[in-house]
């Protein structure tokens, strides 16, 4: 074997290696910084930052948070759920948010408002909402 060759071979490692390392270098910083939220001059309070960034509750297809999910936007104003995803939750996270839901769109017919339980999470079929929820508000309360 020449000089020339193991010299390549040495080379060949190292960018592998080097390519190797840059590749689980990048999925780590993507999964380390996917998800968080960063104070830019403000407010330090952990409590608050979330309570800003979950400003949506999370609709299940199924009861007791099973089949596909969709997360709906949650503010002052009404919000329509989008049409495939209206009259067809059985479940909702609320994520420490008070919320209105309606049964017809821009939020008519009945509504109820929904307060969190210690964790959050309610079975729309005891609210009788079970498949009917096509809006939704905040209450503007917190807990």
């Amino acid at each position: 074997m020449s000089a020339y060759s193991k010299g390549y071979q040495t080379s060949a490692r190292f960018h592998k290696v080097s390519f190797f390392l840059l590749v689980m270098l990048s999925l780590f910083w993507c999964t380390s910084v996917q998800g968080r939220t960063w104070n830019v001059g403000g407010n330090s309070d952990n409590r608050s930052r979330s309570r800003a960034n979950n400003q949506y509750v999370s609709l299940y297809e199924h009861e007791n948070y099973r089949g596909k999910v969709h997360r709906q936007p949650v503010g002052k104003e009404c919000s329509n759920v989008p049409r495939a995803f209206s009259n067809w939750a059985s479940s909702i996270i609320l994520h420490d948010r008070c919320v209105t839901l309606c049964e017809f769109r821009d939020c008519q017919g009945p509504c109820i408002n929904v307060i969190p339980n210690e964790k959050g999470k309610k079975k729309l079929s005891a609210l009788g909402l079970n498949d009917k929820v096509s809006s939704v508000k905040a209450c503007n309360q917190f807990f």
